[in-house]
């Protein structure tokens, strides 16, 4: 028996399938231009969720993540933002988009 699957998603697959190579291509894109400035990786969307904590913890960043207003009422969470945000942060929103 298998202990794992693999569920492709299509557009959303080249984060899914590796977060840790999409985080270390952001990090050099980063590190590259150290003229951007910030304190904080700040975070919405499903496919920069998997990847905003991996950058953050790879350079020494705060982590935040942040829900629209309107997502607010679909969440276990009763805040819009949660972790801790400086101030100068760079947001890693959605990597990948549908289009939608």
């Amino acid at each position: 028996m298998r202990d794992s699957y693999v569920v492709n998603t299509g557009y959303s697959d080249p984060v899914s399938n590796d977060p840790v190579g999409m985080a270390d291509k952001i990090v050099r894109f980063l590190t590259y231009h150290p003229e951007i400035k910030f304190d904080t990786i700040v975070s919405g969307g499903m496919s920069g969720m998997l990847v905003a904590p991996i950058v953050a913890a790879i350079m020494g960043k705060h982590m935040a993540g942040v829900r629209k207003p309107s997502e607010k009422a679909n969440s276990h969470a009763r805040r819009l933002v949660q972790g801790t945000i400086g101030k100068r942060w760079i947001m890693i929103d959605d990597i990948v988009a549908s289009g939608s």
